[in-house]
């Protein structure tokens, strides 16, 4: 009977120390509250966490269910970074490149989940105006040239 319980008790002990070093996973990099991009860029989402055993990364959608790859379109990469490739405009998809996406850091010992993350895809164009005024101009004198620039997406002043 005495080894039972010294067995018992060093059994104990083991898996004490054990547990001792599992942690739950905590965000190292939680990806943005907004992410806009061009359908020409495309756009990336990073996360990571760390924990004992080493948390793996999932992404969810707004409905919570898990995303996955679409071929060409959307990627989640090894590493927990969702990518969101570039595309002719024929190809978008708004459950895809205007919606809301969440990480999910998990492992053996619990979950987080990230704050919300509202992706936004579109055609951004950048159009230059250039007007020059010249009031008066000596072959001498130094010209001086005024530059006024806007900023503009879908037709609107930013």
């Amino acid at each position: 009977m005495l080894v039972f319980y010294l067995t018992l008790g060093v059994l104990t002990e083991f898996v004490t120390t054990l547990d001792s070093h599992l942690r739950g996973p905590a965000f190292v990099m939680e990806p943005p509250p907004r992410l806009e991009f061009s359908n020409s860029s495309g756009g990336w989402l990073d996360c990571s966490a760390s924990g004992n055993p080493q948390p793996s990364i999932d992404w969810l959608s707004l409905d919570g269910t898990s995303v996955g790859d679409v071929i060409g379109i959307r990627q989640v990469l090894r590493n927990g970074t969702l990518v969101l490739h570039p595309f002719a405009a024929a190809a978008y998809r708004h459950n895809i490149h205007n919606t809301v996406y969440r990480c999910v850091a998990s492992n053996s010992v619990g979950r987080i989940i990230s704050r919300e993350v509202r992706v936004h895809a579109g055609k951004f164009m950048f159009l230059l105006l250039l007007s020059i005024n010249i009031d008066e101009f000596h072959v001498t004198a130094p010209v001086l040239v005024y530059c006024y620039y806007a900023w503009y997406q879908n037709i609107c002043s930013l």
